[in-house]
């Protein structure tokens, strides 16, 4: 199963559920990792990424 991501500056970013997606925090600043090349064209500028992996850039304190 898929899910959509909403991110800062928006954009259209889908990630798998699963152990990736589990552990990210909402809030929390990622650098994602994805394949553009394999997505789909939502408009004349936007392309649905595919996220692989991601890495924690900073997340605030709770």
């Amino acid at each position: 199963m898929q899910v959509r991501l909403k991110t800062l500056p928006q954009g259209s970013y889908v990630i798998e559920r699963e152990a990736i997606y589990k552990a990210m925090r909402a809030g929390c600043r990622y650098d994602l990792n994805y394949s553009p090349q394999f997505g789909r064209l939502v408009s004349d500028r936007q392309r649905t990424k595919y996220i692989r992996s991601t890495v924690l850039v900073d997340c605030p304190s709770s």
